[in-house]
């Protein structure tokens, strides 16, 4: 794998729009899909590739590279669309027509490719053949946005505290009981935020 990344969303569709690292639109803002072999990392790391797959895909995109740099591009724009259609819904707003229809039109195009599959006498849930689909990995962050956009863990979902400040903007589940979660990483935004408030504590100490 190209890169290594951290994983704090709690659902693919959440990983995915978490490879921006940083505070979206801020100075701290970095791209972590800087390539279509960065892409199949972290579809291989989520555990939507398997390793032949993978290498399969690479292997394509090496024979051509205009197609995966197009492949890439679109990755992008499904993921900041889905990503701001997320924040609306956290943020209690209607999201933007563009957006929800981009999200709308990906996870259409995408579930039709939904088939039933043969599976030890029986049949698993799977999908239709596509070996050229440089977005294949994709398949099934799209079926994940459809459950979690449409279910009652979607009000679970929570901004990273540290948006506050604009050092995080990263999505997650809240999965603890009170619904106290505040940050996407307890080692390092939850740290951050910890050390900030001791840095503000210490200056304001008159003695």
């Amino acid at each position: 794998m190209s890169a290594t990344f951290h994983l704090y969303g709690g659902s693919p569709s959440l990983e995915f729009v978490n490879t921006v690292d940083g505070m979206r639109g801020g100075e701290s803002e970095q791209e972590l899909l800087g390539s279509y072999p960065d892409l199949i990392a972290w579809a291989e790391q989520v555990g939507l590739l398997v390793p032949d797959a993978a290498r399969r895909l690479l292997r394509l995109a090496g024979r051509a590279p205009l197609r995966a740099a197009g492949a890439l591009a679109e990755a992008r724009r499904l993921r900041e669309a889905l990503y701001a259609v997320l924040l609306a819904s956290l943020e209690q707003k209607p999201a933007k027509p563009g957006e929800l229809a981009l999200v709308n039109a990906w996870i259409g195009a995408t579930l039709a490719d939904r088939r039933l599959v043969p599976a030890g006498g029986a049949f698993r849930l799977g999908w239709e053949e596509r070996e050229d689909d440089l977005l294949a990995p994709l398949r099934e962050v799209a079926a994940d946005a459809t459950a979690l956009l449409s279910s009652d863990r979607l009000q679970r979902v929570r901004l990273c505290g540290q948006a506050e400040v604009n050092r995080c903007s990263w999505l997650f589940l809240d999965g603890t009981r009170n619904n106290s979660r505040r940050f996407c990483s307890m080692k390092g935004c939850a740290n951050r935020a910890k050390a900030r408030r001791h840095y503000q504590r210490v200056r304001s100490d008159p003695s």
